[in-house]
């Protein structure tokens, strides 16, 4: 793998120094249930359903490297880590402009990605799309994934997100340490039967009427009660 650095030019007090630095990108991953229309890290949906969930490498502005040099490949793994997931996992895709994909596993409740882009020209952008899994909800409660690098680790042979210009993005997303710097949690609650919703509000209704129909009485000292 390609491993590049980063030589900034430090002034300070009037003197320029020259020194190696290892990059630090502003990126991150970013989750969307919408087809890309709003983003989060915690979303609600309905039980006894399916939902889709866009991940997405996203820059934090002012940095444009995505812009500027796109993206050419990634290694990304999830897994449930709540005690109790109220769902599994049954499909995952990764994108269209990764064409050489060496991983793309999954069951119902991790994942594993990896590809890159070889034949397809590097996407480039403000946020890119990596892929998508889908969840299938069985049961209420909160369903949390923690996201990592494929390959933690400092390095040239750990380095799995690279840009199309050869810089190493791994740091720049997931840090040093292992699989616990980014997540996502999916919380599922039930939905109210039809029928249920019917009865309530015929119920509802059925009070306003007796409560406007109720016969006005006048006492015997002329007050009008209801």
């Amino acid at each position: 793998m390609i491993f590049s650095n980063c030589v900034r030019l430090l002034v300070f007090s009037g003197v320029v120094f020259a020194g190696g630095f290892t990059c630090r990108a502003e990126v991150i991953l970013q989750f969307s249930i919408d087809n890309g229309n709003t983003f989060g890290n915690s979303f609600d949906i309905q039980k006894d359903s399916r939902t889709s969930v866009g991940v997405y490498l996203a820059e934090i502005s002012p940095e444009s490297i995505l812009s500027d040099q796109g993206l050419l490949g990634f290694g990304l793994v999830a897994e449930v880590v709540s005690s109790e997931s109220a769902g599994a996992i049954s499909r995952t895709a990764i994108a269209d402009a990764f064409d050489f994909i060496s991983t793309n596993d999954f069951t119902g409740q991790s994942f594993a990605w990896e590809a890159a882009a070889f034949g397809n020209v590097p996407p480039a952008g403000p946020r890119l799309l990596l892929g998508e899994f889908d969840f299938d909800s069985i049961g209420e409660g909160t369903t949390t994934f923690r996201f990592g690098d494929i390959q933690p680790g400092v390095g040239s042979i750990n380095a799995n997100w690279l840009t199309a210009a050869g810089t190493e993005l791994d740091q720049s997303i997931f840090g040093i340490g292992a699989l616990d710097t980014t997540s996502l949690s999916l919380r599922t609650s039930a939905v109210p039967e039809p029928t249920s919703a019917i009865g309530l509000m015929a119920g509802s209704i059925a009070m306003l009427v007796r409560r406007r129909r109720r016969p006005i009485t006048i006492s015997k000292k002329g007050s009008i009660c209801r």
